[in-house]
C-alpha cells in the first residue's frame, strides 16, 4: 500500500543516515589509529631499547613528538597526562628546561612569541647563572634554543636574559639595563665578525673598536680586560645563529606604511634637524635624506610606546613610554658607522601643518596597535 511504501522509504532513509554516520565514525577512528601509529613509529627516535618497554617513557616521548610537531598541542597533551602539573608559566618553563630532545627551532619559535614572554622569563630563571661569567651564561642560554630572527623577539629575549642574569648575580657591576645594552652590542659584534651576508663594520674588527662602541653606549667604564675577553670569545665562536642576527641589519623589511620629512629634536642637544622618516614593520626609521640615498641614521621600535601631541611647540608630537614606565626608550642610532643605544626618554617631532601632524600620529597609532595585537 502507499502507506507501507512511505513507511519503508522513511525506514530506509533512517538506515542510510545511520550508515553514513557509522562510516564517518569508522573513518574518524581510523584516522586516530593512523595518527597514533604514526606517533608510535616516530617516537622511537627518542627512546632507548629499555625505555621502549616503559609506558611512562613512551608517554613522555609522545609529548615531545607532539611538541616538536605542534607546540600548543604538545603542551595540552602534557597537561592532560600530568607531565606538567598545571598551566602556570613556571611549570611549563620548568618542563621545557628539563626536557631533552625538544627541537631547538620549535622551542625558539614557542618561547619567542610575545604571549609566552612570562614563560620565557621563567625559562631563563631555570638556568644556574649564579657565579658564571657573562659570556658563559649568555652562551648557555642562547644555545638551548634557536631564536627567531626578528628584532622585537631579539630585544625581548636579550632583555629577559639580562634581567635573569642580574637577579642571580646582584653584585655584577652592571645594571640589568646596562647588561641589555651589552647583549645587543655583542650581537652587533657577532654580525660584524661572522655574518657573511651583512656589511662588515671595520670599526668592530678590533678590541679597541668594540670598546669604543660600548663607550658610546654608556659603558665606557667597563674594564678593558673584560671587554677583550668578550671580544675574543665571540671572535672565536658565534653565540647565536646567523639567521637571528640578520634582522639587526634590516630595520624595516616590510611594506612602507608612511614616509616623509619631519623635524626631529635631538636627545642631548635640543636642536631640530630635518629628517626623512619611514614607518614600516612597527619601526620608525629616519635618514639624513630620502632612503634611496643612504642607510638609516636610526630606528625606533614602536612596540609598547604611545604617541601624543606635545604641550608646547607648533604641530609637535611625541613618542613616549606609557605612564608609570620610566627610563630610556630602547632605540638605536648610527654614530661613527656603528649602531649605538639612543639616550632619548622622549622622541619629539614637528610637522608643517596640523593635517600632517594628525596623519603621522594616526599612522603611528595604527602601527603600535598592530604591534600589540599581532605580537610574534
Amino acid at each position: 500500500s502507499p502507506e507501507m511504501s512511505g513507511g519503508k522509504a522513511a525506514s530506509l532513509a533512517a538506515i542510510q543516515k545511520e550508515k553514513e554516520q557509522l562510516v564517518l565514525e569508522i573513518q574518524r577512528l581510523q584516522s586516530d589509529i593512523d595518527k597514533y601509529e604514526y606517533e608510535l613509529k616516530n617516537i622511537s627516535i627518542y627512546l632507548t631499547p629499555e625505555e621502549k618497554k616503559d609506558p611512562k617513557e613512551q608517554l613522555a616521548s609522545r609529548a615531545k613528538f607532539k611538541f616538536n610537531t605542534k607546540p600548543q598541542e604538545g603542551i595540552a597533551f602534557m597537561l592532560e597526562n600530568d607531565l606538567i602539573p598545571d598551566d602556570s608559566p613556571a611549570s611549563i618553563a620548568k618542563y621545557l628546561y628539563s626536557a631533552k630532545q625538544l627541537d631547538k627551532q620549535v622551542l625558539g619559535n614557542y618561547l619567542g612569541k610575545a604571549d609566552n614572554a612570562k614563560i620565557l622569563t621563567e625559562y631563563a630563571d631555570q638556568f644556574p647563572f649564579a657565579g658564571k661569567s657573562f659570556m658563559t651564561a649568555l652562551r648557555e642560554f642562547m644555545f638551548s634554543f634557536k631564536m627567531i630572527g626578528e628584532s622585537q623577539v631579539i630585544e625581548r629575549t636579550m632583555e629577559i636574559f639580562s634581567a635573569a642574569y642580574h637577579r642571580q648575580n646582584p653584585d655584577f657591576p652592571l645594571t640589568a639595563e646596562q647588561l641589555f645594552i651589552l647583549c645587543y652590542a655583542c650581537m652587533m659584534l657577532q654580525t660584524s665578525l661572522h655574518n657573511a651576508s651583512a656589511k662588515r663594520d671595520k670599526s668592530l674588527s678590533t678590541v679597541e673598536g668594540f670598546h669604543s662602541l660600548l663607550g658610546r653606549s654608556d659603558l665606557k667604564n667597563l674594564d678593558r680586560q673584560f671587554v677583550k675577553e668578550i671580544f675574543d670569545d665571540i671572535k672565536a665562536q658565534p653565540f647565536v645563529s646567523d639567521d637571528a642576527v640578520d634582522e639587526l641589519g634590516g630595520i624595516e623589511p616590510g611594506a612602507i606604511e608612511k614616509s616623509g620629512y619631519l623635524q626631529k629634536q635631538g636627545g642631548s642637544v635640543k636642536s631640530w634637524k630635518r629628517r626623512f622618516f619611514v614607518l614600516s614593520s612597527n619601526h620608525l626609521s629616519y635618514y639624513a635624506e630620502q632612503r634611496s640615498k643612504g642607510k638609516p641614521k636610526g630606528s625606533i621600535p614602536l612596540q609598547g610606546l604611545e604617541v601624543r601631541e606635545a604641550d608646547d611647540g607648533k604641530y609637535c608630537f611625541e613618542l613616549v613610554k606609557p605612564p608609570g614606565l620610566d627610563g630610556r626608550i630602547k632605540a638605536w642610532k648610527e654614530s661613527n658607522s656603528s649602531r649605538v643605544a639612543s639616550k632619548h626618554e622622549c622622541y619629539r617631532f614637528a610637522a608643517t601643518s596640523v593635517e600632517e601632524m594628525e596623519d603621522w600620529m594616526n599612522a603611528l597609532r595604527r602601527s603600535i596597535e598592530s604591534s600589540d595585537d599581532s605580537q610574534v
